[in-house]
């Protein structure tokens, strides 16, 4: 038992043992000025790439755009350009010292020029520090090659180009430059809406919006560099396609207690997580670098990007404070113990595909959850017998944050287990359909159609009950009122209106939520005050619990879009009753 309160250098002490899982912050010295590489020594780089560099001054970095410009890469059938995320790059940049120049490259590669590459790279003395995917669902397959190396700009550009000049990737083996796209990004989506919703200024680039954003909070070094934005510590999001329908592209990076609070923000959003891992070797802290895809309406993507952009900012910003309140410098610090979950994460996305990976990214997400509110609730217990009022609450308020983010990858995960199930029983339904069809297709042919020019409540992809999502009535049935118990379809229901899952204040009980409903903030008849929003993952599980569906309508009697919504129980719902459009 303590016998008296902590002192202050014991509360560090603790904090240093056990907080090493949450996120510690970082040197908060700034690095002196690093020395730009002279004129002479970028125009030896030129020379032996033959291109044209870019200097970035402020961070004293020289690069070298190259693109694959030769690849004709497709997601999901639609093509997209190489400014998506196929454009490789190498990068020079002198020591903190001034004494030497560290290179760093991510080279576009397609599967049968990787180990070419590999063979000529370390022959000429150029390490190779990460070797995996950026995408998924890509045709053809695209691979990315990280290397770096140390030495003098000249004789590193040299080598390099030894390295590569047998591929496309050389840039005097790329084909010419095309013509200009029909349209610029600029003129596909609305860039000034865009940058609005992310906080960010974007790039353009041929048919391709993109933004970067660097870890100015952190001091990365690496070979006894500064590692900044343009010389690959950066997060970005890459837009292209239509703005009904675009497609996003993006990478993370991250420490590691940041990996998990991204991932729960992007599958908020239902962004894919396609790669998780490293990009470089022995630098300090440790970056995880996280790539994601996804397609919807380009302001539904930006809006994913801020989230994930906060959510790596949010908990170190409070741990900062913490150590000020305690007039201390933050310092970073490695964890094993996190640092072997995240490998074991690596190594699930590696072997695992399908549902088999969802789950299990699930479990590995959870587990990183409950070691981090651990180590949280042992500083919690040295703060309060410290006497410290101010870390304490933003200890706190961490915790609160990982035990509700904990939550809502259980429920995600209870979700797709169900799905995948549903899916097994229906796959066993079909076959057993399919295998009786032959004799019972004119009956089929006959029970096709239902009264009222309805298909009879056809089915929809579940996400998240224990059996087949239903929907009756549709847009073409001739019906106002559409019912289902589809998450997926309620969402989007909801949000296309601006709406949003909420209870009622005074209806829930102990551990109990209450009353719920789907709110319309500021619009006409709207309760506010009435309404507590909660998380979606929330509103779905007593959702299921209690045996919803849900009544909405598409348009009113007079074609306007209508907010129009009821919940009901599923029995009650078998046979809904029309309504009048309101």
């Amino acid at each position: 038992m303590f016998q008296e309160p902590f002192s202050r250098r014991e509360l560090i002490r603790a904090s240093i043992a056990v907080g090493a899982a949450g996120a510690l912050a970082r040197e908060a010295a700034a690095a002196e000025k690093t020395p730009m590489l002279t004129p002479e020594e970028m125009a030896a780089v030129d020379a032996a790439l033959g291109k044209k560099g870019n200097a970035v001054a402020d961070q004293s970095v020289y690069t070298v755009p190259l693109p694959r410009s030769d690849l004709k890469v497709r997601i999901q059938g639609d093509p997209v350009p190489t400014p998506f995320g196929f454009g490789g790059w190498v990068s020079f940049k002198r020591t903190a010292d001034g004494k030497s120049t560290v290179m760093m490259s991510d080279i576009v590669l397609l599967p049968e020029e990787v180990n070419g590459v590999l063979t000529t790279a370390q022959a000429n003395g150029i390490e190779v520090t990460a070797l995996h995917n950026h995408f998924v669902y890509e045709e053809p397959r695209v691979m990315f090659m990280h290397v770096h190396g140390m030495g003098t700009p000249a004789d590193l550009a040299q080598a390099y180009a030894a390295a590569i000049r047998p591929t496309k990737v050389f840039p005097a083996n790329q084909p010419p430059a095309g013509p200009p796209p029909a349209r610029t990004g600029a003129e596909i989506f609305d860039v000034p809406a865009l940058d609005r919703i992310t906080g960010y200024k974007a790039a353009v680039n041929g048919p391709t919006v993109k933004y970067t954003v660097g870890r100015a909070d952190l001091r990365v070094m690496a070979m006894g560099a500064e590692i900044t934005a343009a010389i690959g510590l950066n997060s970005w999001a890459s837009l292209t396609g239509t703005a009904e329908r675009a497609h996003v592209a993006g990478d993370i990076a991250m420490l590691e207690p940041e990996v998990n609070p991204v991932i729960a923000a992007l599958r908020k959003n239902r962004l894919e997580v396609v790669a998780l891992h490293h990009h470089m070797i022995g630098e300090d802290p440790r970056i995880i670098f996280l790539h994601y895809y996804g397609t919807g309406p380009a302001a539904e993507l930006a809006q994913g990007f801020r989230d994930h952009a906060a959510e790596t900012q949010e908990q170190v910003r409070r741990l900062e404070q913490a150590f000020q309140a305690l007039g201390m410098k933050a310092r970073s610090k490695p964890c094993a113990g996190m640092k072997g979950l995240i490998e074991e994460g690596q190594e699930i996305i590696q072997q695992e595909d399908g549902e088999a990976l969802d789950l299990s990214l699930f479990a590995a997400a959870r587990k990183v959850e409950h070691y981090e509110m651990v180590a949280y609730e042992a500083l919690i217990n040295v703060a309060q017998k410290a006497r410290q009022p101010e870390v304490l609450n933003l200890l706190k308020e961490t915790l609160q944050e990982e035990a509700r983010m904990d939550k809502r990858l259980a429920n995600l995960g209870k979700r797709l287990l169900k799905e995948s199930l549903t899916g097994e029983g229906r796959g066993r339904q079909e076959k057993g359909r399919g295998e009786s069809s032959g004799r019972n297709e004119s009956a089929g042919r006959r029970g096709s159609s239902g009264s009222n020019g309805s298909s009879g409540g056809g089915k929809s992809r579940s996400s998240g009950n224990g059996s087949a999502a239903k929907s009756s009535g549709s847009r073409g049935s001739g019906k106002l009122s559409v019912t289902t118990t589809d998450p997926e379809e309620i969402r989007q229901w909801a949000e296309e209106r601006g709406g949003q899952p909420a209870c009622v204040k005074g209806t829930g009980g102990k551990g109990d939520i209450g009353m719920l409903r789907i709110e319309f903030p500021g619009k006409p008849g709207a309760n506010d005050d009435k309404l507590q929003p909660i998380e979606w993952e929330d509103f779905f599980e007593k959702f299921e619990e209690r045996g919803l569906a849900l009544v909405y309508q598409n348009k009113t009697a007079a074609g306007q879009k209508s907010n129009f919504n009821k919940l009901v129980s599923r029995e009650t719902s078998s046979k809904p009753k029309a309504r009048t459009a309101r």
